[in-house]
């Protein structure tokens, strides 16, 4: 009898299906109530960070790149505007642009007048001359009689006492090809001159 209970359960344990390992081991990972799946390839988490890192903007960055686009757009937006403030005058190729408004005696052709002027070559950015320099002057000219170069000459007349002046002078109403090395104007340069009227002599005295 006992022989023929063993025979039966040697046969029942035969007949049992072989569970592979891995198998048992997510069975019961099953029955315990845990995730059987392996460990994803990615961290969710950690791949939601680093999309954000990689997405945020570099505000550095971002601002440099916002003044590069934007100030070509600017300078081409007020460079209009900047010639519009420029008055050509008739005949010349010099422009002028009143800076100050003055009043009173007007600047005449054969008048004394006396001012502050202040020279600066455009290529270069760079003064040259200014009679509010330490140990300079007002300086005193004649005018539109070709007494001082043309643009200033023709670019002073019509100013009143008081007022104040800029004067953009172009080489050929200027210094010419040749420039004016002692003053470190070079050739064919541009000048740009700020000029304020102190004061008018008139043919019969002072105005």
């Amino acid at each position: 009898m006992a022989h023929a209970l063993a025979s039966a359960r040697v046969l029942r344990l035969c007949a049992r299906p072989v569970v592979p390992k891995r198998a048992q081991t997510r069975r019961f990972a099953v029955r315990a109530g845990r995730h059987p799946r392996r460990r994803p390839f990615f961290n969710p988490r950690r791949f939601r960070v680093d999309a954000c890192k990689i997405s945020a903007p570099d505000p550095i960055g971002a601002q440099m790149k916002a003044r590069v686009l934007v100030l070509p757009l600017l300078i081409v937006a007020l460079f209009p505007l900047a010639l519009a403030d420029m008055e050509p005058i008739p005949g010349y190729a010099t422009t002028k642009q009143t800076i100050t408004a003055g009043s009173g005696p007007v600047v005449a052709k054969g008048d004394t007048v006396t001012v502050h002027a202040t020279g600066i070559v455009e290529e270069g950015d760079k003064k040259f001359w200014s009679t509010k320099d330490p140990g300079q002057k007002p300086f005193t000219y004649q005018a539109g009689v070709g007494a001082v170069i043309t643009g200033w000459d023709q670019g002073c007349l019509g100013m009143n006492v008081g007022e104040t002046r800029k004067l953009k002078i172009p080489a050929k109403e200027g210094y010419g090809a040749g420039g004016f090395p002692a003053w470190g104007i070079p050739p064919g340069g541009t000048l740009l001159f700020e000029i304020e009227v102190l004061s008018i002599k008139g043919k019969g005295g002072e105005l």
